[in-house]
């Protein structure tokens, strides 16, 4: 995978000097019909097959995590809500009201985690008119 630099400027102290960081350069994004095309070719299932279970997974994923439900994929990882909230000095003031910035959260399974920390490598971005970065291969 590639990576580019960024200067970042920690905005807590916007006096301190600037930094360089990796960050990662994305090639592409896969889409529901590419996904479906590369997992037929390994299964004895159609694209369209393939398309229809993902779509039907996804919506039975939203079902359960409005109810409440972790969905863990084995393989994959663990999918659940998460929110904050508005804070009371009694507990009994507390309502569904105070309840914001409701999110689906993601966690990757350890094997998911494994292959890539151990597949992975980086390549620096090549020099552009607009950065100083230098081809060079690093391992993870």
């Amino acid at each position: 995978m590639k990576f580019s630099v960024k200067k970042i400027i920690n905005p807590q102290d916007t006096q301190s000097p600037a930094r360089f960081h990796p960050a990662p350069v994305y090639i592409d994004i896969m889409d529901l019909d590419a996904l479906a095309s590369d997992v037929s070719h390994s299964t004895s299932m159609t694209p369209a097959d393939v398309k229809a279970v993902i779509v039907e997974v996804v919506t039975v994923l939203q079902k359960n995590l409005i109810r409440g439900v972790k969905i863990k994929i084995d393989g994959l990882g663990l999918f659940k809500l998460s929110f904050g909230g508005t804070g009371h000095e009694d507990a009994a003031d507390v309502s569904a009201l105070d309840i914001n910035g409701v999110k689906v959260t993601y966690i990757a399974d350890a094997k998911i985690k494994k292959f890539i920390s151990s597949s992975i490598s980086f390549e620096k971005k090549k020099e552009t008119k607009n950065d100083e970065a230098v081809t060079e291969g690093v391992d993870a």
